[in-house]
């Protein structure tokens, strides 16, 4: 059975022996978040690090208890691509070219970056290794004004208010300066950062400098790539559009100019809804060839992106709308002031692309999500075993017998986990290594799999 945040929160109390007259709902020595002296959920924070914890340590031989698919358009002369926020490692990854998946093996290449060729000539990537960490870019442009300033910086082309810049927390780059800052403030086309810029040769913005915003509470690992490559098509916006009077309908009727995988849809907000969001693509001619995608938690005052992982074949022979319902099943209304563009589809159009398989982390309970977990049943008794030992940690201030045992009990249960997941894929690698058996001294290739393709490819 599915075991949600409050059957999780039971099993731990249960197994720490703190009931509270008769029930498990309210905290004794761990605070659950509506304390005076207190803000934090411990057990939630328990429960999340055992979740965690459980996906990483179940990884071996390729295979993981969590599998995480997304494809990536690949962008020609770029070797560096950011991961997913949930990424653990990879499983394994494909380049599409020329309608053959081409298996890249992974290779160390952080001493190989004074051999990348900005201007290579080679259409296929042939090893990756992931190193490094980035930011989600949210703005990026050229100054626009002629004062010189250390606190503030303007760009006339930018609408920072659209964008989810979050004060106090995400961070501008001046590109040409080598300097950043904080964001302190923002108008829709200022950015104020009151303790200035630091780290570059004049710690100013002038006129015609490069800037970057990047998401500050937040970084992503790095897949890196060699070679450089000289084919791939940059990924494109392939719709922008304002809310139609339809309420249901987000946005659209919108046609393509060219066939299209649509990758994702960010939706802007301006008022509170129900988490989390269903965002669904349709053709207006048939109900029937639709995908969606979800929103786990939803920002108001700013974008959200809805990624489609396994993609969406579009044809620019038909007519799509976009419809956005609410975690009660309610349809959303799209805001419909401002002139800033309120939906935007994103998508690649040629048939170069990246296909990732990696393990990943379990969806993290918040305030937002409380269902059920990801983590398979046969998993779950790992999961309260690490939470205990580290609830048992703060019991009595450090290390202690209890809290070591429970540890070795879980390192015992996760060996249990590692054979229960090896007896589910042992059918599905034999099969798939039948299917590609090319010779080991070959590099195998899956010719023709679609890229709706939901079933994952080992």
């Amino acid at each position: 059975m599915p075991y949600s945040l409050n059957e999780l929160k039971i099993l731990l109390r249960e197994r720490l022996g703190e009931p509270t007259e008769g029930t498990f709902g309210s905290a004794v020595t761990y605070d659950t978040g509506g304390g005076s002296s207190e803000t934090r959920d411990e057990l939630l924070d328990f429960i999340n690090r055992g979740q965690a914890k459980v996906a990483e340590d179940s990884i071996s031989q390729g295979h993981s208890l969590l599998q995480g698919r997304r494809q990536i358009a690949i962008e020609a002369n770029t070797y560096e691509y950011a991961l997913p926020s949930d990424f653990i490692s990879v499983l394994d990854l494909f380049q599409y070219h020329s309608t053959v998946f081409y298996r890249i093996a992974q290779h160390p290449l952080s001493g190989l970056r004074n051999l990348f060729n900005p201007d290579s000539t080679a259409s296929i990537y042939t090893h990756f290794d992931v190193f490094g960490v980035t930011a989600e870019v949210l703005s990026q442009g050229v100054a626009s004004s002629s004062v010189v300033s250390s606190t503030t910086f303007t760009d006339d082309d930018a609408a920072f208010d659209t964008e989810g810049i979050t004060d106090n927390v995400d961070v501008i780059f001046n590109l040409t300066d080598n300097s950043s800052a904080t964001i302190t403030g923002q108008t829709a086309q200022t950015l104020t950062f009151s303790s200035g810029l630091v780290g570059g040769r004049t710690n100013t913005f002038q006129y015609g400098d490069r800037y970057q915003v990047q998401r500050g509470n937040e970084t992503l690992q790095v897949l890196n790539l060699y070679p450089a490559i000289s084919a791939g098509d940059t990924r494109s916006i392939i719709s922008e559009t304002s809310a139609t009077s339809t309420p249901a309908a987000f946005a659209g009727p919108f046609t393509l100019s060219d066939e299209a995988v649509l990758f994702s849809v960010s939706v802007y907000i301006d008022s509170a809804v129900t988490s989390p969001l269903r965002v669904e693509v349709r053709n207006a001619a048939d109900a029937a060839d639709k995908e969606y995608a979800g929103i786990d938690t939803a920002k108001v005052d700013g974008y959200n992106e809805a990624i489609f992982e396994y993609g969406f074949k579009m044809s620019k022979t038909a007519s799509y709308n976009i419809y956005v319902t609410d975690g009660d099943g309610a349809a959303v209304n799209f805001v419909s002031t401002g002139s800033f563009t309120k939906v935007k589809a994103s998508g690649y159009t040629g048939d170069e692309y990246l296909d990732l398989y990696y393990a990943r982390y379990p969806k993290p309970y918040d305030t937002n999500f409380t269902g059920a977990s990801e983590i398979p049943d046969y998993g779950i008794e790992a999961v309260i075993l690490y939470a205990e030992h580290v609830a048992l940690l703060k019991m009595s201030g450090g290390r202690n017998n209890m809290a070591t045992q429970a540890l070795n009990d879980y390192r015992e249960e996760v060996g249990r986990v590692l054979m229960q997941r090896g007896l589910r894929s042992k059918n599905r690698t034999t099969v798939v290594g039948n299917v590609i058996g090319y010779g080991m001294n070959r590099v195998p290739t899956i010719k023709n799999v679609p890229i709706t393709t939901k079933l994952p490819l080992g």
